[in-house]
């Protein structure tokens, strides 16, 4: 769809400029229909995972379980996370090779502080809440390069997910949907989200399952809105066409049977009137 629309612009373009002289032959051309996924995690699933991401395990492998939570509390896209510096850079150079930066005093739990996405899939700059569990989870991420000689080549990075590719280790790059490949079928195969098509087992989690989630949980207690506003989407028909949202069945409802005193009224009135007479 997106290389026919590029097409079709081209032609249309040419027309306008008296280039091309014959019809549009994109408009002859069906699309693909849009499939949108609309699914997301079990409420038991999601609190496993976060529970175990925020567990010794976070000990570990603590970048790639910091990646998956901050996935289900924040609702951010691989690609918006991947490259995430600690820090606002200083030179455009550096602005152009990253995704966003937290805050700075991100680490005051006390305070309410933001991450800073500058160049998002909509071209427009978003700055998604960090909420506490986040936090805490980076904090204690920072703490480890700081404590693990395992991981203190990483104080080399201005990334908070340096890359790592086959235990190769490469401070001044950040990491990549490719590096997360091998966590991310281990962590399925731990709780049980693998499922087979077409003879083949696949992820059911993945990074924008993570997204889709954090959506449905943030629409459940605090409305289509919020949810949609939360993750930068342009409006609330993207969110309920493809995200599961409490929506459609908000609107089949009765209304409660509360009943007046109208009849008592009238009918005291009529006694009223007789004993006048």
């Amino acid at each position: 769809n997106n290389v026919l629309a590029l097409l079709s612009v081209v032609y249309t373009w040419s027309e306008m400029h008296n280039f091309y002289m014959g019809n549009n032959p994109c408009k002859q051309v069906m699309k693909y229909p849009k499939n949108a996924h609309r699914i997301k995690l079990s409420d038991d699933k999601r609190q496993q995972i976060l529970d175990y991401c925020e567990g010794k395990a976070h000990d570990y492998t603590p970048h790639f379980l910091t990646l998956v939570a901050m996935g289900l509390y924040t609702g951010c896209r691989g690609l918006e996370m991947y490259g995430l510096r600690w820090e606002e850079p200083k030179t455009e150079a550096e602005k152009e090779k990253c995704s966003g930066w937290l805050e700075p005093g991100w680490d005051n739990l006390e305070e309410k502080k933001r991450i800073v996405l500058w160049d998002t899939k909509n071209r427009k700059e978003f700055r998604p809440f960090l909420r506490k569990p986040m936090k805490e989870l980076f904090i204690r991420l920072r703490k480890k390069l700081y404590n693990d000689k395992n991981f203190s080549w990483c104080l080399n990075s201005v990334y908070i997910f340096p890359k790592t590719r086959f235990k190769q280790q490469f401070p001044l790059e950040h990491t990549d949907v490719y590096a997360q490949t091998y966590p991310l079928h281990a962590l399925n195969e731990k709780f049980g989200l693998k499922v087979e098509i077409n003879g083949k087992l696949k992820n059911t989690y993945t990074m924008k399952i993570g997204r889709k989630t954090f959506v449905s949980k943030a629409a459940e207690e605090q409305g289509v809105e919020i949810a949609s506003r939360s993750v930068n989407h342009s409006d609330t028909k993207v969110t309920r066409e493809h995200y599961l949202v409490p929506d459609k069945e908000d609107l089949e409802f009765e209304f409660k049977d509360k009943k007046t005193n109208v009849e008592n009224i009238d009918k005291h009135r009529i006694e009223k009137s007789k004993k006048v007479k």
